[in-house]
């Protein structure tokens, strides 16, 4: 094997356990929001999330002017929210 090949591969590797991180985050946000937490106690958490991402060497960055350390929270908060009137049966598809 040559040595762009063993390189790419890295990068690969690489990316595959950013990407896991990025998810593992996006799910541990969910959760948040799963256990029927007020705003309050949610803020809380996605302030740990983000202590616990700056440690291990990543942040949350803007987009668009737009915290995404919000906009990712609120995302999941409206998803869920429409799944739950889904299933409640208080709208329809």
């Amino acid at each position: 094997m040559n040595l762009e090949k063993v390189q790419a591969a890295e990068k690969d590797i690489e990316e595959e356990q950013n990407a896991k991180k990025k998810y593992d985050a996006s799910v541990d946000a969910y959760n948040a929001l799963k256990s029927n937490c007020i705003a309050d106690d949610f803020d809380g958490k996605i302030k740990e999330l983000e202590k616990e991402l700056a440690d291990a060497g990543y942040q949350f960055s803007s987009a668009n002017s737009i915290n995404i350390g919000r906009l990712v929270p609120q995302i999941v908060y409206y998803v869920y929210a429409y799944a739950k009137l889904l299933k409640n049966e208080e709208i329809a598809e």
